[in-house]
């Protein structure tokens, strides 16, 4: 049972370090081509946020 809940755990961590790339992407790619620097505003931005966040908290949760 705790390897599969590892098992699990170790693929978030997958999931949410391809989440910051494409966070990272993102913004690099509106900075460079639309000059964009605030990011208040931008919905896409923001549901990437909210989507890392989810996962640290699912992450959070198995590791109890």
């Amino acid at each position: 049972d705790k390897g599969i809940q590892q098992i699990e755990i170790e693929k978030l961590k997958w999931k949410l370090k391809r989440v910051y790339i494409e966070l990272g992407e993102y913004i690099y790619t509106s900075n460079t081509n639309k000059n964009i620097f605030d990011y208040s505003d931008d919905e896409n931005f923001i549901l990437l946020l909210d989507r890392i966040n989810r996962i640290k908290n699912i992450i959070k949760q198995k590791k109890k």
